[in-house]
């Protein structure tokens, strides 16, 4: 059996309440008076009835729930309804004070005499309010607590990523220390012995400037003297030349009056053996062949 949804409140006490939907505007018959126990409100009995309802309709697949809606209560407490009234009373007390807010048809459905339980279901809901504000303020306590360890845990994970990014980064910053120390050594370390070598190159470049320089002048002072013993050298052989040219021209004149007085000598000699023997041969006593 389906149990039907609670009435709304009595607007006096709920003054600050909003407006219903239509599963909130059907007040109970008296045939589901048994289900609240007569003027007896029990929410746990309601919330029962409520899940039987639900465990029904799932057998037929379709699972359809009761959800009591969140009424805004007033910062005051409400105002206690006078139990000496009769219920047709509080019914047009009811009445009058929701004409204002509600519409006409839903007025008469509480004017109904099969509708005069509504008192029942109004302390109901009253208990239902109390109840949900209870259960706001848990919820609210429960997600402030959640919402608290939540950021509690995320400011932790947070210090934790940080003191990790932390240890990473002086880490990284000490070994990116260490290795441009390093780098800064072995460029050091290389200027030095660039330096060295510079001041090597220079010395040995000063030492061979100054052997170039020294080379060039032995070179140069023994150039002067190759060209001097050069001169001298030609001077005497042309001085030699010379007397060896005059010796042979002082020979050349001797031989020359030599073979010139030999060959007179000669001559004469064999014109004068020539004539002996043409007085000879020629002689008319001594001739022979003639």
């Amino acid at each position: 059996m389906k149990v039907p949804p609670p009435a709304p409140p009595v607007l006096s006490q709920y003054r600050h309440a909003k407006s219903f939907t239509s599963s909130h505007r059907q007040v109970p018959t008296h045939n589901n008076q048994n289900n609240y126990n007569g003027s007896k409100c029990n929410v746990e009995d309601y919330f029962s009835n409520c899940s039987v309802a639900n465990s029904r309709f799932a057998k037929f697949g379709k699972r359809q729930r009761f959800k009591a809606s969140r009424l805004p209560l007033a910062a005051t407490p409400p105002r206690q309804i006078q139990r000496t009234s009769s219920k047709y009373d509080l019914v047009n007390d009811i009445q009058q004070q929701q004409q204002q807010q509600y519409p006409r048809g839903y007025v008469q459905q509480l004017s109904n005499p099969n509708h005069q339980d509504g008192m029942e279901v109004n302390e109901l809901m009253l208990s239902l309010a109390a109840l949900l504000k209870k259960r706001e303020s848990q919820i609210a306590k429960s997600m402030d607590t959640r919402f608290e360890i939540s950021k509690s845990t995320i400011v932790e994970m947070m210090k934790r990523y940080l003191e990790k990014e932390e240890r990473m980064m002086s880490k990284v910053a000490t070994e990116y220390k260490t290795r441009m120390d390093e780098q800064d050594e072995q460029k050091v370390g290389w200027l030095k012995k660039l330096q060295l070598g510079f001041e090597e190159y220079q010395k040995k470049t000063e030492d061979l400037l100054e052997a170039l320089e020294k080379n060039y002048t032995e070179s140069l002072r023994d150039r002067r003297e190759f060209d001097k013993e050069i001169e001298k050298i030609s001077r005497e052989q042309e001085q030699e030349i010379a007397q060896i040219q005059e010796k042979i021209h002082d020979s050349s004149q001797h031989i020359r009056h030599t073979l010139a007085a030999a060959a007179k000598a000669l001559f004469f000699s064999y014109y004068s053996a020539l004539y002996s023997f043409r007085h000879y041969f020629f002689d008319s006593r001594n001739l022979v062949f003639f």
